[in-house]
C-alpha cells in the first residue's frame, strides 16, 4: 500500500505539471498581412511565412491580396476584433493611400498592446497626413532612391536580434530615406552608392526597434525584391526580430513550427474599391487626347500621365519591358518638344518617342534607347529617321525599354507643338468628336453604384462569421456591405415578441 500511494502521488504530480509544460511550448501566433503596390506579394508572402516557421516556433497565418494598388482592399481592418487571436502582427502592406484615420488609428491603438513587425513598404503605408503611423514605427520615411546594392552595417552587435548576424551587401535594392527619427533604436545602417551625373553615397537606418509606443515593434525597410526576401540572412533577421518583439527570443522558440496555418486570399476581382476618375473640369485651352498603354497597374491608369499632377502617375503592371504609353489626337499636329517627368528624377530611363498618322506605321522622333544619363528635361523632337518638324502626326508613342528604377512609371508628359494646348484626357472609348472623359458621378454624393447580387449560403456565413449575438437569436444578411446605399425604415408596433 505505501508503494501504491507513492505511485499515485507521482502520477498526480505529473498530470498537474502537464498544462504548464504545454503552455511553455505553445507556438506563438503571428498574422502576416501583405498586398498592395509594386511588389511580388504572391511569392513573398509564402517565402516569409515558411521562412519564419522553419526557424521559429511561430504559426504564421497569412492574409494577403493580389490588389496591386496603393489602396488595396483589406476588409480585415474594418473589424474591431481583427487581431484578438494573435501574439504579433507582421505588416507587409504597400498601402500609401489607405488614409482613413479611423482605420489607421485603430491599427495604431491596437499596437499599444500587441507587438508589431514592419517590412519594407509598410514604412510608406497609411499616409493620413499626420504622424500617427510614423510615431508607431519610430521613424518616418517618404521616398527611396534607385535600385542599387545596399551595404548593411550592424551598429549594435550586442542586441539580441543582431547578435548572430554579420554585415552583408544586398543585390539591387531600394534604400528608404529617413525624414524623422521618432523613437527608433537603430540596429543597422544602409549605404548605397548612386552613380549618374551626380554620384553620391546615401545613408539611412534600415533596421530598428521601437519601444516608445506601448508594445514592442521591429522594423526593416529592406526587402523590395523577392531574391532579397528569400536570402537566409534576411529571413533570420526578421525571424529574430519577430521573436524579440514578442519577448520570446529564446532557445525554446528557436525551433521550427511543424503545424498547420491559415491563408486568407482577398481576390482583387471580388473585392474591388471604386476608382473615381478625379479629372475635374478641362481648362479653356484643352487639347483632348485618348491615352492608352501596353499595361496598367491598378490605381495608376494611363490618363494620369497627362493630368498635370505629381500626386498621380501612370505605371505599367510589372517590371518587365518594353512598355508603352500612346497618345491619340483628334487632328494631326506638328510636335516639336517632349518633356517626360519620370517617376524617379535621378534614375536612368531608356526610351523612344515615335509618331504616326494611323497608329500602325511608326517613325522615330526621339531615340533615347541607349540613354545613360539620369538628367531629365525638355527634349527636341527632330525626326531622326525621316520625319521632320514640319510633318504632322495624330499618334505619339513613348516606349520604355528599361530603367534602374525598376518599373516603367511616369508622373506627366508634356508635348509642345503647333496648336497644342493643355493636354486633357478624352474618353478612350468615345466615338466621333473627342470629348473630355467623365468623372465618377457618384463621387460628390459619396455613393457606390449598387450592384445587387444574391449571395450563397457560404458567402452569407463568411459575412456573419464575426457577428456575435445572444443565445436563441439568428442572424441573417439584410444587405451585404457596400450594397445598402440608402437608409431604410419601417413603422413598428410592439407585440411583445422579438423577430
Amino acid at each position: 500500500m505505501p508503494n501504491r500511494n507513492v505511485l499515485l502521488l507521482s502520477l498526480a504530480m505529473s498530470i498537474a505539471a502537464c498544462p504548464a509544460i504545454a503552455e511553455d511550448s505553445k507556438p506563438l501566433r503571428a498574422l502576416l498581412i501583405a498586398g498592395g503596390c509594386c511588389h511580388d506579394y504572391a511569392s513573398q508572402q509564402e517565402i516569409i511565412c515558411f521562412g519564419i516557421q522553419e526557424r521559429a516556433n511561430i504559426r504564421v497565418d497569412v492574409y494577403w491580396t493580389d490588389n496591386s494598388t496603393t489602396a488595396p482592399v483589406l476588409p480585415l481592418y474594418k473589424k474591431l476584433n481583427w487581431a484578438e487571436d494573435y501574439d504579433v502582427i507582421i505588416h507587409d502592406e504597400c498601402a500609401a493611400d489607405i488614409k482613413d484615420p479611423v482605420i489607421v488609428n485603430r491599427i495604431v491603438k491596437l499596437h499599444q498592446k500587441i507587438p508589431a513587425v514592419h517590412l519594407h513598404c509598410a514604412m510608406h503605408s497609411f499616409r493620413t497626413g499626420t504622424d500617427a503611423w510614423f510615431q508607431h514605427l519610430g521613424l518616418q520615411s517618404s521616398s527611396h532612391g534607385p535600385q542599387e546594392p545596399i551595404e548593411i552595417n550592424f551598429v549594435d552587435n550586442k542586441h539580441p536580434i543582431t547578435a548572430t548576424l554579420s554585415n552583408w551587401t544586398t543585390i539591387n535594392e531600394e534604400l528608404y530615406n529617413n525624414v524623422k527619427v521618432l523613437g527608433a533604436q537603430s540596429l543597422a545602417i544602409g549605404k548605397q552608392k548612386i552613380g549618374g551625373n551626380n554620384p553620391r553615397i546615401d545613408e539611412a537606418i534600415v533596421v530598428w526597434t521601437n519601444e516608445t509606443q506601448g508594445a514592442r515593434s521591429f522594423s526593416t525597410s529592406l526587402g523590395h525584391n523577392t531574391e532579397t526576401v528569400r536570402d537566409p540572412r534576411y529571413l533570420e533577421l526578421i525571424t529574430r526580430g519577430t521573436l524579440w518583439a514578442c519577448g520570446k527570443l529564446t532557445p525554446e522558440y528557436l525551433t521550427p513550427y511543424t503545424g498547420e496555418n491559415d491563408v486568407t486570399f482577398i481576390d482583387k476581382n471580388k473585392f474591388k474599391a471604386p476608382e473615381p476618375m478625379d479629372v475635374g473640369q478641362p481648362p479653356a485651352d484643352a487639347t483632348f487626347v485618348k491615352v492608352t498603354a501596353s499595361s496598367t497597374q491598378n490605381g495608376h491608369p494611363p490618363y494620369h500621365g497627362i493630368d498635370g499632377s505629381r500626386e498621380t502617375r501612370w505605371c505599367a503592371d510589372g517590371a518587365t519591358y518594353p512598355q508603352w504609353l500612346k497618345f491619340e489626337f483628334e487632328l494631326p499636329h506638328v510636335f516639336t518638344q517632349v518633356d517626360i517627368d519620370w517617376e524617379s528624377r535621378t534614375a536612368i530611363y531608356k526610351y523612344t518617342v515615335e509618331g504616326s498618322m494611323d497608329g500602325q506605321t511608326w517613325t522615330m522622333l526621339l531615340d533615347k534607347s541607349e540613354n545613360s544619363s539620369g538628367q531629365q528635361g525638355p527634349q527636341a523632337l527632330t525626326g531622326l529617321t525621316g520625319l521632320t518638324q514640319q510633318t504632322a502626326v495624330k499618334f505619339v508613342r513613348i516606349t520604355g525599354f528599361g530603367s534602374n528604377a525598376g518599373w516603367c512609371s511616369l508622373w506627366n508628359v508634356n508635348l509642345q507643338g503647333e496648336n497644342i494646348g493643355t493636354l486633357w484626357p478624352a474618353d478612350p472609348k468615345g466615338k466621333g468628336a473627342f470629348a473630355a472623359v467623365q468623372g465618377d458621378p457618384y463621387v460628390n454624393r459619396g455613393n457606390i453604384p449598387p450592384s445587387v447580387e444574391k449571395l450563397t449560403a457560404e458567402q452569407e456565413a463568411a459575412i456573419l462569421r464575426d457577428v456575435r449575438i445572444p443565445d436563441g437569436f439568428d442572424a441573417t444578411v439584410f444587405a451585404a456591405p457596400l450594397r445598402s446605399t440608402i437608409p431604410y425604415s419601417w413603422p413598428l408596433r410592439w407585440t411583445g415578441r422579438c423577430t
